[in-house]
């Protein structure tokens, strides 16, 4: 079974499956989402102390592969999703023999939302994008448009969690309240 090929971009914000977001990024977004405290975010994911994952949050640590799925739960990432983040970020192929064993790609929960939308909306029909290229330049437009708003929002959204942390917290300080 071959992927599909990715249609092309007009704006080079992304590689192939939206995976050039750092590690970081997504972690210091996710942080900033939680009601939780750092200190019991990191007693979650087995850390002892929250300075790992402080280190994890700013890119000053990488996070290994092994410890995905512990550190995407608690925050509430898609565990596939920071999987092929961080295979890409530390230059690692564990995605790649995953999916190679598997015989098929990995694919996040918002990803198989996308498939189950398609099925809902066609109506028991089987789109064959490749038979017909003008319904896959339609589809192709509107993920293009969505892609484009998701990038804006998180870019928005990071601006936002990094500015410079001012005196006593408050609004614009790095992190959350209670992170």
């Amino acid at each position: 079974m071959t992927a599909p090929k990715s249609p092309k971009k007009p704006i080079d914000q992304y590689s192939e499956n939206s995976l050039n977001v750092p590690v970081y990024e997504i972690i210091s977004a996710a942080m900033a989402r939680s009601t939780k405290s750092t200190a019991e975010l990191a007693g979650e994911m087995g850390y002892k102390t929250p300075n790992i994952l402080s280190m994890l949050k700013t890119g000053a640590m990488r996070l290994p592969a092994n410890k995905v799925v512990a550190v995407g739960r608690p925050l509430g990432i898609d565990t596939t999703y920071l999987l092929r983040v961080t295979d890409r970020e530390n230059g690692t192929n564990h995605a790649e023999i995953i999916e190679q064993a598997l015989g098929r790609p990995l694919i996040s929960d918002n990803e198989m939302k996308l498939v189950l939308m398609q099925r809902a909306v066609s109506h028991g029909l089987d789109i064959d994008l490749d038979a017909y290229p003008e319904q896959r330049a339609v589809i192709e437009r509107a993920l293009i448009e969505v892609c484009d708003m998701e990038w804006q929002r998180h870019r928005a959204h990071m601006k936002n969690i990094m500015k410079p942390k001012k005196e006593g917290g408050g609004e614009g300080s790095e992190s959350a309240p209670g992170v």
